[in-house]
């Protein structure tokens, strides 16, 4: 009976486990199937409109494009719906800088299909609960 009982629970972490990776790995390739407009940035300065395109790839680098800036770094997943991004670099207008490791935040997923993504972020040293994370709205592109 007990080696039944064992064999069991083995079976059933082993389904968890691999239901986990799939459904982690479905929302993976979502993330990186497209790039991803911010809709709710419509600030204008002077004639020119301010619009993010962000870019997750399977390799784990990203990416963030707005107007003459190119911002790039690494992604992770550290849990079932949240990622790890750590920007690395910036380049203005043919000038590029490295940001070391300043400007790290973490990503909720809240939902993500082919055309949608819905985040809450925050930076590294706030709590979700802070009042600091910040929800946002993407659509693809």
């Amino acid at each position: 009976m007990k080696t039944n009982l064992s064999g069991l629970l083995l079976i059933i972490s082993i389904i968890i486990t691999s239901c986990n990776t799939t459904n982690q790995q479905a929302k993976t390739d979502l993330l990186t199937s497209t790039n991803w407009l911010e809709e709710t940035k419509t600030v204008k300065d002077g004639e020119s409109k301010w619009q993010e395109y962000h870019s997750f790839h399977k390799d784990g680098q990203y990416s963030l494009k707005a107007n003459e800036m190119t911002v790039t770094g690494e992604w992770n997943w550290t849990d079932d719906n949240e990622i790890y991004l750590q920007f690395k670099n910036i380049e203005i207008e043919g000038s590029e800088n490295n940001l070391g490791d300043q400007q790290n935040y973490y990503i909720k997923i809240l939902e993500v299909s082919e055309n949608k993504l819905k985040t809450l972020e925050r930076f590294e040293g706030d709590d979700w609960d802070s009042g600091f994370a910040k929800e946002r709205n993407f659509k693809a592109i």
